[in-house]
């Protein structure tokens, strides 16, 4: 597949996970996480990285808002979403997604 293709699969996954009211909240819960090549390649492109913390926690965080949220991997879509990866600061999406639909979309 070519990048274009790809990044359209990416989106079309993307879609399939329902949005959550961020409270914004739990920056204390992101840390160093996986994610694809495409995905680290789109953070890089749209985003200002600062790799030189070395703590545990995100370095795209901003005042404890993702400054990526619009490029963010699978896994921080996810986030909140299905009850394996519920928010522990109380935010629920419009829609709770199954442990079937989240194995199927990872």
């Amino acid at each position: 597949m070519k990048r274009p293709e790809i990044l359209a699969a990416l989106q079309s996954l993307y879609a399939r996970i329902p949005s959550i009211s961020c409270q914004r909240l739990c920056g204390q819960a992101c840390g160093p996480i996986g994610m694809s090549a495409i995905e680290w390649s789109e953070l890089r492109q749209h985003t200002v990285l600062s790799l030189v913390d070395k703590t545990v926690s995100c370095p795209l965080l901003r005042r404890g808002q993702c400054s990526a949220y619009a490029y963010r991997p699978l896994i921080c879509r996810l986030w909140g979403t299905t009850e394996a990866l519920h928010c522990h600061m109380g935010c629920e999406p419009e829609r709770w997604l199954t442990p079937e639909q989240t194995e199927e979309i990872l």
